[in-house]
């Protein structure tokens, strides 16, 4: 958010209540996605509508559950296990070998989904079921796991007092994904988004005692793909 929108030092409460948010962020990252779409010709093919589409995505949240996502592999990948190493990969601004190959698969696979939902007709429900549902995804990842660290850009949230809220919000996510996609795929796709959320908190909450902000974004980049592939193939 813009500096002048924002109080100038906003309580514990205030970032857990704004954390509600974060599937109606999804909803306006879509939505302008579907302008730039409805306005760019068709003449530039699918291709470069994909490219531009995904570099509106990146440059919308700043691309910071990508630098997330490469520096959650980063430390997954440098820090031997070593819950000390790990959060001074974290710390580091630069990025490693193995941060950047997965930045570069992310970025590919959106754009070629993307592409690909464009040419079956998927594209308005994609582009608003990943990027609402993978934040809705974290949300959860969030009610259900610890804070690693005593101090970091996630260290007031806690949602467990609008647990029923978030609960709310999953349920009917549920309903219109099952709408929307049926009841074999609609359930597929929760059982991925599901074993995602396991496998990932489990990784963390080992390593480090819970979830970092990097981990977080890094959770929302997959959940996006795994949305994104899962509409695509089910269409």
């Amino acid at each position: 958010m813009p500096e002048r929108w924002q109080p100038p030092e906003p309580s514990p409460d205030v970032h857990s209540r704004a954390a509600l948010f974060y599937p109606l962020v999804g909803a306006v990252i879509g939505g302008l996605m579907m302008l730039l779409y409805v306005a760019m010709p068709d003449k530039i093919g699918v291709t470069v509508q994909a490219t531009l589409l995904v570099g509106l995505w990146a440059w919308l949240t700043g691309a910071l559950h990508l630098d997330g996502l490469a520096d959650s592999v980063d430390a997954l990948a440098a820090a031997h296990k070593d819950p000390a190493q790990v959060h001074a990969v974290l710390k580091d601004p630069h990025i490693g070998t193995m941060g950047v190959c997965v930045l570069v698969m992310v970025l590919l696979l959106k754009l070629a989904l993307l592409r690909t939902a464009l040419e079956t007709g998927s594209f308005y429900w994609a582009v608003l079921a990943a990027p609402i549902g993978a934040r809705l995804l974290a949300q959860i990842y969030m009610l259900v796991t610890p804070y690693a660290r005593a101090e970091g850009i996630a260290s007031h949230i806690d949602l467990r007092p609008y647990q029923i809220i978030i609960i709310g919000l999953a349920l009917i996510a549920l309903v219109i994904t099952m709408w929307m996609m049926g009841r074999l795929a609609g359930t597929a796709l929760i059982v991925a988004l599901a074993l995602w959320l396991v496998h990932w908190q489990g990784r963390w909450w080992r390593l480090v005692g819970g979830y970092t902000g990097d981990s977080v974004g890094a959770l929302i980049e997959v959940a996006e793909v795994l949305i994104l592939l899962l509409i695509v193939l089910s269409w």
